[in-house]
């Protein structure tokens, strides 16, 4: 939930759009829809979140509600009644790809991977085996120029771990008919979300 609390503490929300919306003015959560405007900043969950779940092909986002009743209660309530959030918790890649392209939202979200602007920055994801599927779908974008990669641990062999992947990815993923990608790390520390982003 870090993307969701973020944005919605120090931005404006409004920029922003992760896709779910009020279908059924009776109903508490907001629903997945396809076709969300797209002048306003995507926000993409990618392997879900606590917040979401789905119910039949639909796939739901919990909101702190008009009775105050806040997201963590509503999530335990949800538990409760058997109803378990959208987060990809299976262990390898291949489990990870299996899980996303049975969901209707997260297949939607890795597929938008590959249509990623010039820029892209990276927070929490690391250059291991496990999570490759996601850096092939980023490699697909024809437009991307820049990624900049947050590193958390930036010790001598961790820098230099992420660098190695990144570059097989490169050069397994990355068709030479696309443009060069420039690669900027940086230290993902350095970025103060616990502090309100000050």
């Amino acid at each position: 939930m870090l993307l969701y609390w973020t944005v919605a503490r120090t931005v404006q929300f409004s920029e922003f759009c992760d896709g779910f919306d009020r279908r059924d003015p009776s109903v508490e959560s907001l629903e997945f829809l396809d076709n969300y405007p797209l002048y306003r900043r995507p926000i993409y969950y990618l392997h879900g979140a606590l917040h979401l779940y789905e119910s039949g092909k639909s796939c739901h986002k919990l909101q702190s509600s008009r009775n105050n009743d806040r997201i963590l209660q509503q999530i335990g309530r949800n538990l409760d009644k058997g109803t378990l959030p959208l987060i990809v918790t299976e262990g390898g890649m291949k489990e990870k790809e299996m899980r996303i392209t049975s969901s209707r939202y997260l297949a939607h979200c890795h597929k938008k991977l590959s249509e990623v602007p010039e820029n892209l920055c990276t927070y929490g994801f690391s250059a291991s085996e496990n999570d490759m599927h996601v850096l092939r779908a980023v490699l697909r974008s024809k437009d991307l120029r820049t990624i900049y990669f947050g590193i958390y641990d930036c010790e001598v062999g961790a820098v230099e771990h992420a660098r190695s992947m990144l570059k097989h990815c490169m050069r397994e993923h990355r068709s030479s008919e696309l443009p060069k990608v420039d690669v900027k790390y940086y230290d993902s520390k350095s970025v103060p979300f616990w502090n309100g982003g000050h």
